[in-house]
């Protein structure tokens, strides 16, 4: 535990939240165990450069921070925007952005936080409570995306996350979630600029 920087601040059945640091930038990441698995309860704020939204590309990393094109990355770094949504990745970037120790979700981690968390699917009151109370320890953002067009749109609105599943040289899968709790599995061209929520080893 003390290679990974966590402090535990509060544990018991089914709840255990942490703090883990990047040792890469310093940056903090509030965590939470949902069911054995840990996800960040924000989304990744990584952000080595920062590119232009009109380079777009789905074979070199590109790191977008909505509605900012600055090159000034220190500038960016104090902005709400960065500070409440974190950074859009295209999925070149998004596959090398978690930190040592964690990784973007697989396919099946995506599904079954969405079976934890949706409580559309249950008519049992109490049942829904704990969909809810788990997706309320998530503290979902809605950061919005990038469009291939070099498009920023949906922030407030929907929240894209990446997945680690290519389909082929162009598209990858991706989990949105919109502020009515509607959840959608699809895959997306690699160009687009997505938020991450990586998920420990």
């Amino acid at each position: 535990m003390g290679k990974r920087n966590e402090e535990i601040i509060n544990k018991n059945l089914h709840k255990t939240e942490f703090v883990i640091t990047d040792q890469r930038d310093g940056q903090t990441y509030n965590c939470v165990d949902i069911y054995g698995h840990v996800w960040m309860a924000e989304n990744l704020a990584y952000l080595p450069q920062i590119t232009s939204s009109m380079m777009i590309s789905n074979a070199e990393p590109c790191f977008y921070v909505y509605n900012y094109s600055s090159e000034e990355i220190n500038n960016v770094k104090i902005c709400d925007t960065f500070k409440k949504f974190g950074v859009l990745y295209n999925w070149e970037a998004a596959k090398e952005a978690c930190p040592n120790g964690w990784h973007l979700p697989s396919s099946d981690e995506w599904k079954t936080l969405k079976y934890i968390i949706d409580a559309s699917k249950y008519i049992d009151q109490g049942m829904k409570r704990r969909c809810l109370w788990s997706y309320e320890r998530m503290k979902i953002v809605f950061g919005g995306n990038l469009y291939s067009s070099g498009r920023f749109s949906r922030i407030s609105d929907s929240g894209y996350w990446w997945s680690n599943f290519s389909e082929d040289d162009m598209h990858a899968f991706a989990m949105k979630i919109n502020k009515l709790k509607l959840f959608e599995y699809e895959k997306y061209d690699k160009s687009r600029g997505f938020s991450i929520r990586c998920i420990r080893d």
